[in-house]
């Protein structure tokens, strides 16, 4: 058994909505929402779509902007793997 088996499996248009809630749900559990949100109020905090970060100078990044990249790169990574279960 699976940690997300409790989420049925997309077969089309008729469990959508159902796929949706339970995916959604898991996400937001996770704290991951965010990385498939199209929220673009700032002050909604759990709606609010989570951008890639950019680097000021891509020949010389920070190490908090390489940083902040690498844990977007991981989060995102998550949010995917989810979804595609």
């Amino acid at each position: 058994m699976g940690k997300y088996d409790y989420i049925c499996k997309l077969t089309g248009s008729k469990n959508y909505p159902q796929w949706h809630q339970q995916i959604t749900l898991a996400l937001k559990g996770k704290g991951l929402w965010q990385h498939c949100s199209k929220g673009t109020d700032i002050s909604d905090y759990e709606e609010y779509s989570i951008a890639k970060p950019t680097i000021s100078n891509i020949f010389h990044p920070t190490p908090d902007e390489i940083k902040e990249i690498r844990e977007w790169i991981k989060d995102n990574t998550k949010a995917k793997e989810i979804i595609c279960r």
